[in-house]
This record gives structure tokens, C-alpha cells and sequence, in this order.
């Protein structure tokens, strides 16, 4: 994929940062049932455009530019950053969410970015110039919602989880694998 469509498919990461904005400054039950009613509203899309031509051809027109290949056949991406978002919310505090979250979305828009522009030292067919960013801007922005310790443990987990050839899909992996070490190193 194309820098340039690389940043037409971040920009709609970076707009999903409600997500974790909102787990951690909204009340709970507001936050399950918003998350519920998107998850099912995007399966409900899903299953239509991957079995109706029609709902497909208007999925295409409006959503094209930015899915993935393999997405034309399969989930999206945004489908399992939903899903993801439900089970992490779920199984971890506020606050460890949202940053899990928030490394999901921001950490890993910064990794294909500064992966794609000045990638040079590959390992897996990822850069590890967009390993370090991945780390760094997970750092940063976990420390708005957990304790700086923290936020360095699940930036690094994060960043591995997206990192490594793991067959589950990245949007589910790396919110859980970050969330769980920091619930583990929170005591």
C-alpha cells in the first residue's frame, strides 16, 4: 500500500480515538451500550456487503479507497477495531483500556507511517524504525490515562504484539496483549 493510502487508511484510526476518549470520560454503561450497538451495526454491514453483490458495489463506492485487498473478501479492519474495543473495555479498568486503546490506534498508525517513510531495517516485513515509533507515540499517549511506568510495559507490549507475525488479527491482538501486561504489572 501507498504512503498516501496508508494515510487516507490512518486518518480513519486516528478519527477512531473516541473510542478510548470515551471509555475513559464516559460512564460505563453508556460506553457498553455504545460499543454493543457498533459492533452489531458493523457486523450487520459486514455480513451484507459479504454476501449481497449490491450492498458490496455501495460498501465499495463509499469505503473503497480505504480497505485493504484482502478486506474486500474478509472483516475490515474498523470491524475488529470494534470488536476489539468491546472485549478490552470489558475485560480491563477504564483506564488500562483506554490506553490499550489508544496504542491500538495511535501506536500503530505511527508504526506504518514512519515504517513506510523511512523503514530501512526489516524483520517480519515490519521496519523497526516504525517498532520505535510504535513504542514512543504509545508511550506518550498511555501516560494520559495510566501512570508513566505503566503506559512504558503496555507501549512495549503493544508495539511486540504488533510487531510479530501473529495470525490474529492486529486490531484484536494488540489492545488485549497491552492490556493484559499492564493489568499484570498494575499488581
Amino acid at each position: 500500500m501507498s504512503l498516501a493510502k496508508e494515510l487516507e487508511r490512518k486518518s480513519v484510526h486516528v478519527a477512531a480515538m473516541i473510542i478510548p476518549l470515551g471509555v475513559y470520560y464516559l460512564p460505563g454503561r453508556l460506553v457498553m451500550i455504545l460499543l454493543l450497538s457498533a459492533c452489531t451495526t458493523m457486523l450487520l454491514i459486514e455480513f451484507a456487503r459479504l454476501e449481497n453483490k449490491h450492498a458490496a458495489n455501495v460498501f465499495a463506492r463509499f469505503f473503497g479507497s480505504v480497505i485493504r485487498e484482502h478486506e474486500s473478501f474478509s472483516f475490515t479492519g474498523s470491524t475488529f477495531v470494534l470488536v476489539g474495543s468491546l472485549i478490552t473495555y470489558y475485560l480491563f479498568e477504564p483506564p488500562i483500556a483506554a490506553a490499550a486503546l489508544s496504542f491500538l490506534i495511535l501506536g500503530d498508525a505511527a508504526a506504518a507511517i514512519v515504517g513506510k517513510t523511512f523503514g530501512t531495517v526489516r524483520l517480519f516485513g515490519k521496519s523497526m524504525e516504525g517498532f520505535v515509533a510504535n513504542v514512543g507515540v504509545s508511550w506518550l499517549i498511555g501516560i494520559a490515562f495510566v501512570p508513566p511506568s505503566l503506559a512504558a510495559y503496555g507501549a512495549v507490549a503493544g508495539a511486540i504484539a504488533e510487531f510479530l507475525p501473529i495470525p490474529l488479527d492486529d486490531n484484536l491482538r494488540i489492545p488485549l496483549i497491552a492490556g493484559t501486561v499492564m493489568k499484570l504489572m498494575s499488581g
